[in-house]
């Protein structure tokens, strides 16, 4: 049995995290959270294959400053990181890009787009 991608997901919509639960339960382990803060409480010891990102955030960072922290930390740095949001402005994604993004996604989407962003990154990136 081969062993399942692990992704790191910062969502703070209850309903967007049942649904990314769902969504890749068959194919993925998943961290969820809602807040940036949560995410250095938990110190998780996980080997992540890439970053979903929310830009709207509950707490003190937004999908923005988080990802600037992976892109600065040692650890985080070459993990793909694709925003999916409702910010669906080109400022948004110009945004987005600028600081780190490998991909952006404006909601609503669908399966296909989310899978076909997370493949091609986490294949460009290794």
């Amino acid at each position: 049995m081969k062993a399942m991608k692990k992704l790191l997901i910062f969502e703070d919509d209850v309903l967007n995290q049942n649904l990314y639960q769902t969504l890749f339960k068959d194919e993925y382990q998943t961290a969820i959270y809602s807040s940036f803060e949560k995410f250095i409480e938990d110190n998780l010891d996980w080997d992540f294959d890439a970053v979903i990102m929310d830009l709207s955030l509950k707490g003190n960072h937004d999908g923005i400053q988080i990802m600037q922290y992976l892109r600065s930390n040692e650890k985080f740095k070459n993990l793909p990181i694709i925003c999916i949001t409702a910010h669906a402005f080109l400022k948004d994604k110009e945004n987005c890009m600028r600081n780190g993004a490998d991909a952006y996604i404006a909601k609503p989407c669908t399966k296909k787009t989310i899978f076909s962003a997370l493949e091609k990154c986490i294949t460009e990136r290794k």
